[in-house]
Protein backbone atom coordinates (compact mmCIF):
# COMPACT_ATOMS: atom_id res chain seq x y z
CA UNK A 1 0.00 0.00 0.00
CA UNK A 2 2.94 2.44 0.78
CA UNK A 3 4.74 1.99 -2.83
CA UNK A 4 1.13 2.75 -4.42
CA UNK A 5 1.12 6.54 -2.78
CA UNK A 6 4.08 6.69 -3.73
CA UNK A 7 3.59 6.01 -6.89
CA UNK A 8 1.13 8.59 -6.94
CA UNK A 9 2.76 11.33 -5.22
CA UNK A 10 5.22 10.68 -7.98
CA UNK A 11 3.23 10.79 -10.54
CA UNK A 12 1.10 13.81 -8.87
CA UNK A 13 4.16 15.47 -8.67
CA UNK A 14 5.51 14.78 -12.17
CA UNK A 15 1.62 15.95 -13.38
CA UNK A 16 2.23 19.07 -11.37
CA UNK A 17 5.25 19.78 -12.86
CA UNK A 18 4.78 19.59 -16.51
CA UNK A 19 1.96 22.28 -15.58
CA UNK A 20 4.30 24.63 -14.42
CA UNK A 21 6.51 23.92 -17.37
CA UNK A 22 3.68 24.50 -19.86
CA UNK A 23 2.64 27.71 -18.24
CA UNK A 24 6.45 28.62 -18.64
CA UNK A 25 6.33 27.70 -22.51
CA UNK A 26 3.39 29.62 -23.20
CA UNK A 27 3.82 32.73 -21.00
CA UNK A 28 7.30 32.94 -22.78
CA UNK A 29 5.79 32.10 -26.85
CA UNK A 30 3.49 35.03 -25.56
CA UNK A 31 6.62 36.93 -24.56
CA UNK A 32 7.93 36.84 -27.58
CA UNK A 33 4.81 37.75 -29.82
CA UNK A 34 3.66 40.34 -28.20
CA UNK A 35 6.60 42.12 -26.73
CA UNK A 36 9.33 41.44 -29.21
CA UNK A 37 9.44 42.70 -32.81
CA UNK A 38 8.24 40.53 -34.78
CA UNK A 39 5.04 41.12 -36.80
CA UNK A 40 2.24 39.64 -35.01
CA UNK A 41 3.24 41.60 -32.25
CA UNK A 42 3.76 44.50 -33.68
CA UNK A 43 0.44 44.68 -35.64
CA UNK A 44 -1.23 43.59 -32.34
CA UNK A 45 0.55 46.51 -30.23
CA UNK A 46 -0.93 49.29 -33.13
CA UNK A 47 -4.33 47.60 -33.20
CA UNK A 48 -4.19 48.05 -29.30
CA UNK A 49 -2.56 51.38 -29.27
CA UNK A 50 -4.89 52.72 -32.02
CA UNK A 51 -8.32 51.87 -30.25
CA UNK A 52 -6.35 53.83 -27.20
CA UNK A 53 -5.73 56.81 -29.62
CA UNK A 54 -9.14 56.79 -31.08
CA UNK A 55 -10.19 57.23 -27.13
CA UNK A 56 -8.36 60.42 -27.15
CA UNK A 57 -9.43 61.62 -30.58
CA UNK A 58 -12.98 63.26 -30.38
CA UNK A 59 -12.86 65.03 -33.53
CA UNK A 60 -12.73 64.23 -37.33
CA UNK A 61 -10.94 60.65 -36.86
CA UNK A 62 -13.99 59.71 -34.86
CA UNK A 63 -16.29 60.01 -38.40
CA UNK A 64 -17.06 57.21 -40.71
CA UNK A 65 -15.36 56.78 -43.86
CA UNK A 66 -18.84 58.55 -45.30
CA UNK A 67 -21.10 60.39 -43.48
CA UNK A 68 -23.95 62.91 -43.94
CA UNK A 69 -23.70 66.20 -42.15
CA UNK A 70 -26.33 69.11 -42.26
CA UNK A 71 -25.34 72.35 -43.27
CA UNK A 72 -27.59 75.26 -43.39
CA UNK A 73 -30.52 72.83 -43.91
CA UNK A 74 -29.15 71.18 -45.96
CA UNK A 75 -27.85 67.73 -46.06
CA UNK A 76 -24.60 66.63 -47.96
CA UNK A 77 -22.88 63.40 -48.09
CA UNK A 78 -19.43 64.05 -47.61
CA UNK A 79 -15.91 61.45 -46.82
CA UNK A 80 -13.72 61.66 -43.86
CA UNK A 81 -10.99 60.25 -45.83
CA UNK A 82 -9.04 60.53 -49.19
CA UNK A 83 -10.23 58.44 -52.36
CA UNK A 84 -8.02 57.50 -55.07
CA UNK A 85 -8.64 55.97 -58.49
CA UNK A 86 -11.88 56.38 -57.81
CA UNK A 87 -14.61 54.05 -60.47
CA UNK A 88 -17.74 54.42 -58.40
CA UNK A 89 -19.92 54.59 -54.82
CA UNK A 90 -22.27 52.98 -53.58
CA UNK A 91 -24.52 52.94 -50.48
CA UNK A 92 -28.05 52.91 -49.42
CA UNK A 93 -30.33 55.27 -47.84
CA UNK A 94 -32.73 53.61 -44.96
CA UNK A 95 -35.26 55.78 -43.39
CA UNK A 96 -38.13 56.12 -42.62
CA UNK A 97 -41.20 56.69 -45.73
CA UNK A 98 -43.92 57.16 -43.41
CA UNK A 99 -42.75 60.58 -42.78
CA UNK A 100 -40.33 61.59 -45.67
CA UNK A 101 -42.35 61.82 -48.92
CA UNK A 102 -39.67 63.02 -51.16
CA UNK A 103 -35.97 62.07 -51.09
CA UNK A 104 -33.75 62.84 -54.09
CA UNK A 105 -29.54 62.41 -54.53
CA UNK A 106 -27.50 64.17 -56.69
CA UNK A 107 -24.17 64.60 -57.19
CA UNK A 108 -21.81 67.15 -58.64
CA UNK A 109 -18.32 64.54 -58.62
CA UNK A 110 -20.22 62.01 -61.15
CA UNK A 111 -23.98 60.60 -62.96
CA UNK A 112 -26.04 59.65 -60.16
CA UNK A 113 -28.44 56.45 -60.37
CA UNK A 114 -31.11 55.30 -57.92
CA UNK A 115 -31.64 51.48 -57.74
CA UNK A 116 -34.83 49.59 -56.58
CA UNK A 117 -38.53 51.34 -55.88
CA UNK A 118 -38.27 55.05 -55.29
CA UNK A 119 -39.70 55.97 -51.47
CA UNK A 120 -40.08 52.60 -50.42
CA UNK A 121 -37.80 53.50 -47.10
CA UNK A 122 -34.57 51.59 -48.43
CA UNK A 123 -32.42 53.03 -51.56
CA UNK A 124 -29.54 52.26 -52.94
CA UNK A 125 -27.52 54.65 -55.02
CA UNK A 126 -24.64 54.36 -57.33
CA UNK A 127 -22.63 57.41 -58.18
CA UNK A 128 -20.00 56.59 -61.49
CA UNK A 129 -17.53 59.17 -60.83
CA UNK A 130 -16.22 61.52 -63.54
CA UNK A 131 -13.18 62.47 -61.09
CA UNK A 132 -10.42 59.93 -59.70
CA UNK A 133 -9.23 61.58 -56.80
CA UNK A 134 -11.55 62.81 -53.74
CA UNK A 135 -10.12 65.02 -51.07
CA UNK A 136 -10.93 64.90 -47.26
CA UNK A 137 -13.91 66.11 -46.28
CA UNK A 138 -15.26 67.12 -49.84
CA UNK A 139 -18.84 66.98 -50.91
CA UNK A 140 -19.84 63.77 -52.63
CA UNK A 141 -23.34 64.24 -52.89
CA UNK A 142 -26.47 66.82 -51.51
CA UNK A 143 -29.26 64.53 -50.12
CA UNK A 144 -32.32 66.46 -50.70
CA UNK A 145 -35.97 65.50 -48.47
CA UNK A 146 -38.98 66.80 -48.11
CA UNK A 147 -40.32 65.82 -44.59
CA UNK A 148 -44.46 64.96 -44.74
CA UNK A 149 -45.96 67.49 -42.40
CA UNK A 150 -46.10 67.60 -38.59
CA UNK A 151 -43.58 65.44 -38.48
CA UNK A 152 -40.86 66.33 -35.74
CA UNK A 153 -38.16 63.33 -36.00
CA UNK A 154 -36.79 61.60 -38.54
CA UNK A 155 -33.66 59.64 -39.44
CA UNK A 156 -31.36 58.61 -42.89
CA UNK A 157 -28.71 56.14 -42.09
CA UNK A 158 -26.31 55.12 -44.71
CA UNK A 159 -25.83 51.14 -44.67
CA UNK A 160 -23.73 48.97 -47.70
CA UNK A 161 -21.52 51.50 -48.69
CA UNK A 162 -18.41 51.09 -50.55
CA UNK A 163 -15.78 51.96 -53.48
CA UNK A 164 -14.62 50.60 -56.83
CA UNK A 165 -11.18 51.82 -58.01
CA UNK A 166 -10.32 51.89 -61.49
CA UNK A 167 -8.75 48.05 -61.04
CA UNK A 168 -12.05 46.73 -60.43
CA UNK A 169 -11.04 46.30 -56.41
CA UNK A 170 -14.34 46.80 -53.92
CA UNK A 171 -13.27 48.50 -50.48
CA UNK A 172 -15.95 48.95 -48.07
CA UNK A 173 -17.09 51.74 -46.08
CA UNK A 174 -17.50 52.73 -42.74
CA UNK A 175 -20.77 54.79 -42.46
CA UNK A 176 -23.58 56.87 -40.22
CA UNK A 177 -26.38 58.12 -40.63
CA UNK A 178 -28.40 61.70 -39.47
CA UNK A 179 -31.40 62.38 -37.12
CA UNK A 180 -33.01 65.12 -38.59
Amino acid sequence: MIDFLKKYQNKKFVKNTYFIVGAFVVAFALNLLIFESMNFGQNLKTSVLDSQSNLEQQTEDKKADIYIEEQNGKLFLKNSKEISDLQSISFSLVYDNSSIENLEVNSTIGETQIIGEKWSGIETVIINANVENIEKNSILAEIKIQKKENIAFTAINLTNANFIDKQENIFNLTTSGISL
